[in-house]
């Protein structure tokens, strides 16, 4: 087919090798599908055939599917209209995506769409709702101004943040802002943590990586934000001690029980280093935010590498275990350059609701 005449396709053509070269495996795959189904609605019969590498042996096309599970309500809510099942099930049909009725919840209605391979737009359940939407024909949604009277505001995650933030400075910490990209190893590695080992411990989830980061500093989502804290200190060894800093910020991991795979949450995190910090010092910053709050503080012993045994607990709110306290161990230390000792504690900001 390509820049010679005894390879050009015509209409007389019956026997076709398809090949596809690329850089990245998964696109390679998609496209791959999005052919084969092209030639198969065109009456063709496609074969499978066995691609050997070096290291493994892949069979193509990778014809399987994959599943999006979407509420009723979230497509009525969506489009702002009523729908029955049976029209639902309709309209995915004729968007031809494959859907089952099931009940998730308290009896509430959902649906189990199977996605053909071909179809690499549907990434969300949005994607979903957005294919039924256009079965229905926007044209035929009726504009309406929304049923509600309000204004714009603060949001709630918002507002706890900056509550986090301002208790934070009340009690002596200066609040830093950091990346929310960060190296692999000094998310794991330069914070002595095995995820192996303690595959609980605060920190230790599966990070999200970056395919193809622009700097080795900067291939993944950070899983906690102790690390982003040390790293500051670890860059201010010139300033003056004592130093007390603070982040209320962004952190996520890997989760297959999320639609988009990724859970993410806001994590408040501080250390104190100085020449006598002490568990006592950050738990004592602790209890004042538990107690600004309204929550209740429990701190019972607990294991974590990153921490000195002995001298590190699980930070415990309202009986909900959110994080961890204590004081960083001396190999962390030194891996940062540090010459002084350091307490530290994080936990998710969502508790202090």
């Amino acid at each position: 087919m390509i820049n010679g005449r005894r390879t050009e396709v015509t209409t007389e053509s019956r026997e076709l090798f398809v090949e596809m070269t690329g850089t990245d495996q998964w696109t390679i795959d998609r496209m791959l599908n999005v052919v084969c189904y092209a030639l198969d609605a065109r009456g063709a019969t496609v074969e499978s055939v066995r691609v050997e590498y070096g290291d493994e042996t892949l069979v193509r096309p990778d014809l399987s599917t994959k599943t999006k599970t979407v509420a009723h309500e979230r497509i009525e809510s969506l489009l702002g209209i009523d729908l029955d099942p049976e029209e639902v099930l309709d309209l995915l049909e004729r968007s031809g995506l494959g859907g089952e009725r099931q009940e998730v919840g308290d009896d509430e209605l959902a649906y189990e769409v199977e996605v053909p391979p071909y179809r690499v737009d549907v990434l969300h359940p949005v994607d979903v709702v957005d294919d039924v939407g256009r079965a229905y024909g926007f044209n035929e949604l009726e504009p309406r101004y929304p049923d509600v009277s309000t204004v714009g505001g603060r949001h709630d995650r918002s507002l706890l943040e900056e509550a986090a933030r301002t208790q934070l400075v009340g009690l002596g910490f200066e609040d830093t802002l950091n990346f929310h990209l960060i190296g692999t190893d000094q998310l794991q590695d330069r914070m002595n943590l095995a995820p192996e080992e303690y595959p609980d411990a605060a920190g230790a989830g599966d990070p999200v990586r970056i395919k193809e980061p622009y700097s080795e500093s900067y291939e993944a989502v950070r899983t906690w934000a102790l690390p982003s804290l040390l790293m500051v200190l670890e860059n201010n060894t010139h300033r003056a001690y004592p130093q007390d800093l603070s982040e209320v910020g962004f952190v996520a991991e890997v989760d297959e029980s999320e639609n988009t795979n990724v859970a993410e949450h806001r994590s408040v995190a501080g250390v104190l280093a100085r020449t006598d910090a002490s568990y006592e010092d950050a738990k004592a910053r602790l209890q004042a935010l538990a107690r600004n709050f309204g929550v209740e503080l429990e701190t019972p012993a607990t294991e974590h590498p990153t921490f000195i045994p002995g001298r590190a607990a699980a930070v415990v709110l309202d009986g909900e275990t959110v994080g961890v306290v204590g004081e960083v161990h001396p190999e962390v230390i030194v891996e940062h350059d540090l010459e002084v000792p350091v307490a530290a504690f994080e936990f998710r900001l969502d508790a202090l609701e």
